[in-house]
């Protein structure tokens, strides 16, 4: 996992380098990575866990279960895809928004770092 992370920061740094807008940018990673993530929870994870009988699920009502899945606080498997948008929307935040030059490339590309970083701790500490 560490390394999808450490990969997805990557590849951001070099989706960046080409000119585009902050909005469309996010609005294509929240496509990509929240449509799965509610379908998957909504269609997958949830009569999955039904079918299994999974022990939470026991005395709990489907409205109160669907909310646990999307606030993340039982998604299971899918807690990298909330995780991977929240540090995109950071990144996205720290990007230098003028035109860009060396000290800007340096800067950018230290906050890549920190991406990487960060993904890497987030990844070792929300292993189930």
């Amino acid at each position: 996992m560490e390394l999808f992370f450490s990969l997805s920061g990557f590849l951001f740094f070099y989706t960046t380098q080409k000119k585009f807008k902050i909005k469309s940018l996010l609005k294509k990673k929240t496509i990509r990575l929240l449509i799965p993530f509610l379908l998957i929870g909504l269609f997958y994870l949830i009569p999955i866990r039904f079918i299994a009988n999974y022990p939470p699920y026991e005395s709990t009502s489907l409205i109160r279960i669907i909310y646990s899945v999307l606030t993340v606080n039982d998604c299971g498997h899918l807690w990298f895809l909330p995780t991977l948008l929240g540090i995109f929307i950071i990144a996205t935040r720290t990007y230098p928004y003028d035109e860009i030059e060396t000290e800007h490339i340096n800067m950018y590309r230290s906050n890549v770092i920190h991406f990487v970083t960060l993904s890497i701790f987030i990844s070792i500490n929300n292993k189930h």
